[in-house]
């Protein structure tokens, strides 16, 4: 299975609040000084309107999107607002956690995790969609600089699942 972190995915936080462009480091500080949590903790209805990434239009034509995030203090009720907005509820998952870390925990034997956040100890289960602000990581599992090499990583993911059942319906 194929799960989807949120911000830096599908949803892209930084995208106005930086005019436009991503941040070169995790840290920096947007163009007034503040932190970016600060400020979006500071107005929580940017979380309903923040835009999409270029990934989005490749994620929401999954036939079942599982995502795995992790919402600051106070922003869970416009997060799952947000989601509920643009997926359709019938084919989606979503599992919150309380740390980043904890992400790793839903990961199965063959699962992988696409995946913006620079800090995990261990990458051979992360699909990494490349921002400056990740590039500091070395030998990840993946790493995805634009929509179509996720389409063609998706595509090749669910030919090789179909062929694995295949092969176990055969030997039954």
């Amino acid at each position: 299975m194929v799960y989807f972190d949120l911000d830096g995915v599908i949803r892209w936080l930084t995208f106005d609040l930086r005019g436009g462009k991503s941040s070169r480091t995790w840290s920096e500080p947007l163009p007034d000084g503040r932190n970016m949590c600060d400020a979006i903790s500071a107005n929580l209805d940017y979380l309903l309107t923040a835009p999409v990434t270029p990934y989005y239009d490749v994620i929401k034509t999954l036939p079942e999107i599982h995502i795995i995030t992790h919402p600051q203090p106070g922003w869970k009720v416009n997060t799952i607002k947000w989601i509920e907005n643009h997926f359709d509820s019938h084919k989606l998952n979503i599992h919150m956690v309380k740390a980043p870390e904890e992400k790793m925990a839903f990961l199965g034997e063959g699962d992988l995790l696409v995946e913006d956040y620079p800090f995990f100890k261990d990458y051979s289960k992360i699909v990494l969609i490349d921002w400056p602000y990740n590039r500091c990581v070395e030998n990840p599992f993946l790493r995805i600089r634009e929509p179509q090499q996720l389409r063609n990583f998706l595509n090749y993911r669910r030919s090789l699942d179909e062929i694995s059942n295949d092969i176990k319906s055969m030997c039954l």
